[in-house]
């Protein structure tokens, strides 16, 4: 055996033998107001605290946000937990959703469409089977299956139906808004509607013309009400009397008579 060949085998077997040490990831920091962002946590974690910034994370594990007011795109994270409050997060499907755990107030967690020039997302999106729903801090538009259009927002609503007739709708003043989650309460409309963003609570309502439930994995008692729209998933609405309009365009949702 040459020398050559015998320095290029102990040289081999050197560098097989000796592991280079693993280096984690570093964790991500975002603080202070106003400010935004975009970072790469390289498989790492990221953290989102201060109030009213705007962070767009990429190839992050964990997200967890504490601050207020703050825009987050989450990318692709594997979980995203919100303990602040009016907080926007949005992800983005990868090999599977996130695990969600919304522990604060008047947040929204939801998957986003649609990046703008920042790179956060301005809507998000929910379908059910052929029917889309796409809805903003503004209002929504749902097509469902059939080929109907439904316009909200803050001033009512717009309707066409597959054969082109168009109905208008202006908003019900005092319709009550409900954020909360994990509550049990008991709430009279006055004639109004209600809209549910919360989710887990237990609802009762008396005297409500229309019934929106955004949130998820609600109870919820709707009296006699002329129309319930589900956009969440996994709740659980009764009604009593005459069978109301029904529109469901979540997940795993039931809706029944009392």
């Amino acid at each position: 055996m040459s020398a050559r060949v015998a320095v290029q085998i102990i040289l081999a077997g050197a560098f097989t033998a000796t592991a280079l040490p693993a280096v984690a990831a570093r964790p991500v920091a975002v603080a202070g107001t106003g400010v935004t962002e975009t970072h790469d946590c390289a498989g790492g974690d990221a953290s989102v605290a201060g109030d009213s910034n705007t962070v767009t994370l990429r190839n992050c594990e964990n997200v967890r946000v504490m601050g207020e007011s703050n825009s987050v795109d989450a990318g692709t994270a594997s979980t995203i937990t919100v303990l602040g409050a009016h907080n926007n997060v949005t992800w983005t499907r990868g090999a599977r959703e996130p695990k969600v755990s919304n522990l604060g107030v008047s947040n929204s967690v939801a998957e986003g469409v649609g990046t703008g020039k920042s790179g956060a997302h301005t809507a998000s999106a929910k379908s059910h089977g052929s029917d889309v729903v796409v809805s903003g801090s503004s209002g929504s538009v749902t097509v469902d299956r059939n080929g109907a259009v439904n316009i909200g927002g803050d001033g009512g609503s717009v309707s066409v139906d597959p054969s082109g007739s168009v109905s208008v709708r202006p908003s019900a003043k005092g319709d009550l808004i409900l954020d909360d989650d994990n509550r049990t309460s008991t709430r009279d409309c006055g004639g109004a509607g209600a809209v549910v963003n919360g989710d887990s609570n237990t609802l009762t309502f008396r005297n409500c013309t229309s019934i929106v439930v955004n949130g998820d994995r609600n109870t919820i008692d709707a009296g006699t009400v002329e129309s319930v729209h589900l956009n969440g998933d996994a709740n659980t609405v009764s009604w009593r009397g005459t069978r109301p309009r029904i529109e469901d365009l979540g997940h795993r949702n039931t809706v029944g008579g009392k």
